[in-house]
């Protein structure tokens, strides 16, 4: 089964980076953007770890996995993929957006922009996971509170 996970998130990594060579209609931002949403997508849906276990020390995932709630845990693992995955794209974009045309780039700029791009994605990432967090644990709290009270 990881075997045939690796190979599809492979094919469709491959496809998005080789497709616009072959199809010059798919060389525009919106594939660019659209296709690291997929590829992020995939890849947490198929690795939901990823996701998930960048959440776990500081701000305590293990309330939510402890809730033994499927549901919820479900639910906060289907947002943060998606929200990391639509964070991704946004960074893509940005950066295609500023370097697909420039044909005068220097390696300490592109450096430089790539850094704060993955700052940028880092605290995107961050923050929604964090406001997941609080949203979530709240949920998990009252379902606690209301099946003592019970």
């Amino acid at each position: 089964m990881k075997i045939v996970k690796s190979l599809f998130n492979l094919v469709i990594i491959i496809l998005s980076i080789v497709l616009p060579i072959y199809i010059p209609l798919l060389r525009h931002s919106l594939y660019i953007g659209l296709s690291a949403v997929i590829v992020s997508l995939t890849t947490l849906v198929l690795w939901p770890y990823f996701a998930f276990n960048m959440h776990r020390t500081p701000l305590y995932v293990e309330d939510i996995e402890n809730s033994k709630n499927p549901t919820l845990i479900l639910w906060f693992k289907l947002l943060l993929i998606l929200s990391t995955s639509v964070g991704l794209g946004i960074v893509v974009e940005f950066a295609w957006e500023r370097f697909h045309n420039d044909h005068d780039i220097r390696l300490a700029e592109v450096l430089g922009v790539f850094g704060g791009l993955m700052t940028l994605f880092s605290k995107i990432h961050m923050l929604t996971g964090k406001i997941l967090l609080v949203v979530f644990g709240y949920i998990s709290k009252k379902s606690r509170v209301g099946t003592v009270l019970t």
